[in-house]
């Protein structure tokens, strides 16, 4: 299965927040990695870019949660609706329902990972 397909199983509103927080976390590693390259260290900018990265990626895990909790209350009132559900339609629906939390999951991993990894650095080049 494509990123395509799960951005659209997914729900496009949540994907799409979620994609663009993840290209954001990605930006600002970026930036602030050939900032610490050319070694323009500024230590109030490494704190502050550290936190953002923190910052979304707590937001990620967070909307994904949301995203998660949003469509398993509309597949609930689905199933309400439509009375005798088979057991494949219901497990097929929780599958979907994980994908918004599984991607802010990734976001979030990734961006503490990269927090690590950027205080790591920025500790050498102040030691």
């Amino acid at each position: 299965m494509s990123f395509t397909e799960f951005h659209w199983m997914g729900g496009t509103l949540f994907m799409s927040v979620l994609s663009i927080s993840f290209t954001t976390i990605l930006a600002l590693t970026v930036l602030n990695s050939v900032r610490l390259a050319r070694g323009n260290y500024d230590a109030a900018k490494q704190i502050l870019t550290i936190n953002d990265i923190k910052a979304i990626g707590i937001f990620a895990i967070i909307w994904g949660i949301f995203g998660q909790s949003i469509g398993l209350f509309s597949a609930l009132q689905a199933m309400e609706a439509a009375g005798d559900i088979a057991p494949a339609m219901v497990y097929g629906g929780l599958k979907v329902s994980f994908i918004t939390t599984l991607y802010g999951t990734f976001i979030f991993l990734l961006a503490w990972l990269i927090t690590i990894f950027l205080s790591n650095w920025s500790r050498k080049l102040t030691d």
